[in-house]
């Protein structure tokens, strides 16, 4: 449909970046789409009631304010992104104030 967004993935944009960290043994933030936030949030309840350790996979909600204080974080060590272009922008000039990978 041109012209209009789809958010009908946010499971497996989650899951495509965060089973590797997990597995890794990383803590995983992810903030979700303010357009489509609970899936993410009920994936994180279902990988805890699972039985994946407390505080390993943290999803928190918002819009761009929340998303630029995570990505500027100094304790953020790696960011992965899923979105627009423009936002994408912002996303690199955030994490590039503290050298984020």
């Amino acid at each position: 449909m041109r012209g209009r967004r789809s958010y009908n993935s946010p499971f497996q944009i989650l899951a495509r970046s965060a089973a590797p960290a997990l597995a890794a043994g990383n803590v995983v933030v992810a903030k979700a789409a303010p357009q489509a936030p609970l899936g993410p949030l009920a994936l994180a309840r279902v990988a805890a009631a699972a039985g994946l350790p407390a505080g390993a996979l943290n999803v928190v909600t918002g819009f761009g304010e929340v998303g630029a204080a995570l990505v500027g974080h100094p304790g953020v060590d790696r960011v992965t992104f899923t979105g627009s272009e423009a936002t994408g922008k912002l996303v690199l000039a955030a994490a590039n104030e503290n050298f984020t990978r």
